[in-house]
């Protein structure tokens, strides 16, 4: 797009198209018209609006969320069949019993020669007893199974543990006899011998059913 601008100038006598120069008269105001012709761009250079520049917008970051770790529950340590404290010694008291029912085999006690120990003879603890044996599987009762010779005056009784003599207490009916077992230890030493091939070796060697005094007792 174009536009024109007119301009009209005031020429003055002196050096207007070569004429009057040098002239002493008055030359008369000639007005010369000239058309000057651009192009709107040579005339306006709008400036460029530069928007403004808005920056991007960064969601917050939200942490994940962790669950509470809660620690493993460690189950009490179980002692080994072979771990026990104290598998000899040379004192004990010795009695008998006639339980049906045992810890070690319930009602299916073995053939043979039978024994009942206290824990406490062994070198365990009263805490021991309670925290972990007295409602064990037989399985994980280091003593249940094992092999006990007995020797006094010589002469020696040798049979398997079947049961545990309470060294705490927990009466109850023998499901077999009918009989009260379970009645807390009278010695924490105590060996029991199991059945009528025990009395027979408590009378061979005391003359009674009875026994307390000089023992070699082991765990074989």
């Amino acid at each position: 797009m174009k536009y024109e601008i007119m301009m009209s100038l005031l020429a003055l006598a002196l050096g207007v198209n070569g004429h009057c120069t040098g002239c002493r008269h008055r030359c008369p105001a000639r007005t010369i018209t000239k058309t000057i012709t651009k192009t709107m761009a040579e005339v306006v250079t709008p400036t460029p609006i530069t928007p403004p520049i808005t920056p991007p917008i960064t969601p917050p970051i939200t942490p994940p969320i962790t669950s509470p770790v809660t620690p493993p529950i460690t189950p009490p340590i179980t002692p080994a069949a072979d771990d026990i404290p104290v598998s000899s010694g040379n004192r004990a008291t010795l009695t008998y019993f006639t339980d049906g029912t045992t810890q070690c085999f319930g009602t299916n006690i073995p053939a043979g020669n039978g024994l009942a120990i206290n824990p406490l003879l062994l070198g365990f603890t009263t805490d021991d007893w309670t925290n972990i044996f007295s409602n064990a599987d037989p399985s994980q009762i280091p003593w249940c199974g094992k092999q006990m010779r007995v020797t006094v005056n010589g002469k020696t009784f040798t049979g398997t543990i079947v049961d545990s003599c309470n060294p705490v207490g927990n009466p109850f009916p023998d499901p077999v006899t009918g009989q009260i077992i379970g009645g807390k230890c009278d010695y924490n030493d105590v060996i029991d011998l199991y059945g009528q091939p025990g009395l027979e070796f408590l009378q061979s060697v005391a003359g009674d059913d009875f026994y307390q005094g000089s023992v070699q007792w082991e765990i074989i």
